[in-house]
């Protein structure tokens, strides 16, 4: 599986959580039904197997980083996201704390990272031996999004691409 199918599979599940209706609870079994939990699993599994393969893979780490992220961030009715495997979210964060060691974050990465640390900071805070990566988050400066997100192209980048054009859009 490539990162376009990926893309097209998150829209067809982003489709179904915005069709679902009722309070939190029915929201969520209705989900369930769907198999939206399962499936989203899948596709973080999948993108954790592309990370394994090319650590390299830049858009792979950044959908990750933002699903492992929006699980703690939003509840699960909303998002879709529920029980993702926590060792492909240290798996992530491990990948996070060497590119930050060898300065390979993008300007891209740069300015997400320090945003969603900002709003919600738990999935980073489960692993404080990652010291590159807590200094990073401690120092970076989480505006800096509002500087850079118009010079990036967001469509068809699964939940994360959906969730930063909503965010660009209130600016």
């Amino acid at each position: 599986m490539n990162l376009e199918d990926l893309a097209i599979q998150e829209q067809e599940l982003l489709w179904k959580i915005e069709s679902v209706t009722g309070l939190m609870e029915e929201k969520s079994a209705q989900l369930q039904q769907l198999s939206v939990y399962s499936n989203y699993v899948k596709i973080y599994q999948a993108y954790a197997e592309i990370i394994s393969r090319d650590d390299q893979n830049l858009e792979a780490i950044k959908r990750a980083v933002f699903l492992s992220w929006y699980q703690f961030a939003e509840p699960a009715c909303f998002s879709g996201l529920l029980n993702l495997p926590e060792e492909i979210t240290q798996f992530i964060c491990e990948i996070l704390e060497r590119k930050i060691k060898n300065n390979e974050l993008d300007l891209e990465l740069k300015w997400m990272l320090p945003f969603y640390n900002a709003i919600f900071e738990l999935p980073f805070t489960l692993y404080p031996q990652l010291t590159n990566l807590q200094s990073f988050l401690s120092t970076a400066n989480s505006y800096l999004w509002q500087r850079e997100i118009k010079r990036n192209n967001l469509s068809l980048r699964g939940q994360m691409g959906e969730y930063w054009l909503t965010i660009e859009n209130e600016e």
